[in-house]
C-alpha cells in the first residue's frame, strides 16, 4: 500500500512539473511576440526617421534595435536551458548563450559610449547621461566577473573549437549550464532597465516633434 502511495506522489510531481512547463513555455511564448513587436515597431520608428532625414538620434535607436535583438536571443536560450531534457542539448544552449553574451558585452561599451553621450548632450537630453552611464557600468562589472569565463567557451568549444578532440569534450562537459544561465538572467535584468530608460527617452523625442509640428501651424 505504502508503495502505491509513493508510486502516486511521485506520479503528481511529474504532472505538476509538465504543468510548470508548459506555463512556462506559454510566458516565454508571450514574452517572445512582445520582444519581435518592439524590435519591429523599433525599426520601423527608426526608418521613418531616416526617411525624414533625421539622423541626430542614430546612436540611440541603433542600440535600442541591438539590445532588444540580444535580449530576444538571450530570453530564447535562457528558455532552452531551463527546458531541455537531456544534458547536451542544455550544453549547447549554454555554448550559443556564452558566445552571444560575450559578444554583446564588447559591443555594448561602444554602444553606450562617446557617440551617444555626444548625442544626447547635443540633442539637449542631459538628464540621461548619467543613465546611460551608470548602466555601462553595470554591464562592465559583468564583464569584469564573467569574461575568462565566457571568453574560454567562446574561443575553445563555440566560435573557435578546438581540433583536439578530447579536449574538446572536457571543455564541454565543464560547462556548468546553471551558472551560464544566471549570467543570461544578469544581463537580461540590466536589458530591461536599458529598455524602460529607451523608452523615457523615445516618449519624449515623439512629444518633442508633436510640439514641434504644432508650433509650425
Amino acid at each position: 500500500m505504502r508503495f502505491f502511495r509513493k508510486k502516486t506522489d511521485y506520479q503528481k510531481q511529474l504532472e505538476d512539473l509538465e504543468r510548470s512547463k508548459k506555463e512556462l513555455i506559454s510566458v516565454n511564448e508571450k514574452n517572445l511576440e512582445l520582444a519581435v513587436n518592439d524590435i519591429n515597431s523599433t525599426r520601423e520608428f527608426y526608418e521613418k526617421m531616416r526617411n525624414h532625414g533625421i539622423r541626430r538620434f542614430d546612436n540611440f535607436l541603433n542600440l535600442c534595435l541591438i539590445s532588444s535583438i540580444t535580449n530576444t536571443d538571450i530570453s530564447i536560450l535562457t528558455q532552452n536551458i531551463r527546458l531541455a531534457k537531456h544534458r547536451f542539448e542544455k550544453l549547447l544552449f549554454a555554448r550559443m548563450l556564452a558566445m552571444i553574451i560575450i559578444e554583446y558585452l564588447k559591443d555594448i561599451n561602444d554602444l553606450l559610449g562617446f557617440k551617444l553621450i555626444g548625442e544626447l548632450n547635443s540633442n539637449n537630453y542631459k538628464e540621461f547621461v548619467p543613465i546611460i552611464k551608470d548602466l555601462n557600468s553595470k554591464y562592465a562589472s559583468v564583464r569584469k566577473k564573467h569574461e575568462t569565463l565566457l571568453n574560454n567557451i567562446r574561443n575553445n568549444v563555440s566560435a573557435h573549437k578546438t581540433k583536439e578532440a578530447l579536449n574538446l569534450v572536457q571543455y564541454i562537459y565543464n560547462i556548468d549550464t546553471d551558472e551560464i544561465f544566471q549570467i543570461g538572467l544578469e544581463i537580461m535584468q540590466i536589458n530591461i532597465q536599458l529598455t524602460n530608460e529607451g523608452t523615457n527617452l523615445m516618449y519624449k523625442m515623439i512629444a518633442e516633434a508633436e510640439e514641434n509640428k504644432k508650433n509650425s501651424h
